[in-house]
């Protein structure tokens, strides 16, 4: 399959820490993870909790495979029917899926199985582009169909499911540095994903520029960010 993400976001560990800590709260004891990519979200989830990794690419499930042998993983498609099957099976609490509804056609069958594989009180996690108007080179070299605005996935949550179902627990804008850089490479031309100018900017940002971005997020989550994130918890079958 066409790589979707740069080399360098296996060494963000100070962003891929950020990231995890954003959702903290509540994270529950069963995981699942949908788009397993490099494996960076793993290292920092909760170390006594139990994980299931699911990915659509053979071959990303046996690099995670080999770097995390006493990990589970399987291959499956999140707009599936099987997928309910296999979170039930593993008796999953929480389902995190960062930076993978973007990559997906069919994005409203991803939200309404993944709610649908959880029981009551189980919390999806979710972490997708933001802004339309910031789509540009990378994203489409990324295989990203889209970015989100808020109101845009907040009609997706409202038109696939009851206000009893579901409660959500944070909705907000994320990493406002990173947005700026996103907007500045609009502005450039990019012929990988995998590039070294996007790895050297990728890692300069994790080491110099994450702390800034960190300062900025109680001010800016309302408004601007790289990122949206969105915690729904199940409140009902």
């Amino acid at each position: 399959m066409t790589k979707t993400y740069s080399d360098a976001m296996e060494l963000t560990s100070n962003y891929n820490s950020w990231v995890i800590k954003q959702f903290e709260p509540w994270l529950g004891k069963r995981i699942i993870e949908i788009g397993i990519g490099h494996g960076g979200s793993f290292a920092f989830l909760p170390q006594n909790c139990k994980y299931l990794g699911v990915d659509i690419d053979p071959a990303i499930v046996l690099l995670n495979k080999k770097k995390y042998p006493k990990n589970n993983y399987i291959i499956s498609d999140v707009t599936k029917k099987e997928f309910v099957s296999i979170a039930k099976e593993f008796n999953a609490d929480t389902v995190i899926c960062f930076n993978v509804l973007e990559h997906i056609k069919k994005d409203n069958d991803a939200l309404k199985l993944m709610l649908k594989s959880l029981p009551v009180d189980g919390c999806l996690h979710i972490l997708v582009p933001s802004h339309k108007f910031l789509f540009n080179e990378i994203d489409r070299l990324a295989g990203h169909c889209r970015r989100y605005s808020k109101n845009e996935l907040e009609n997706k949550l409202l038109s696939n499911f009851m206000t009893k179902e579901i409660d959500i627990k944070k909705f907000c804008f994320f990493n406002s540095v990173g947005a700026i850089g996103w907007l500045m490479n609009k502005y450039s031309r990019h012929s990988s994903i995998d590039s070294h100018a996007l790895n050297f900017q990728i890692s300069v940002f994790d080491k110099y520029f994450i702390w800034f971005s960190k300062i900025l997020q109680p001010f800016t989550k309302f408004f601007f960010g790289q990122s949206l994130i969105l915690v729904i918890k199940k409140k009902s079958n």
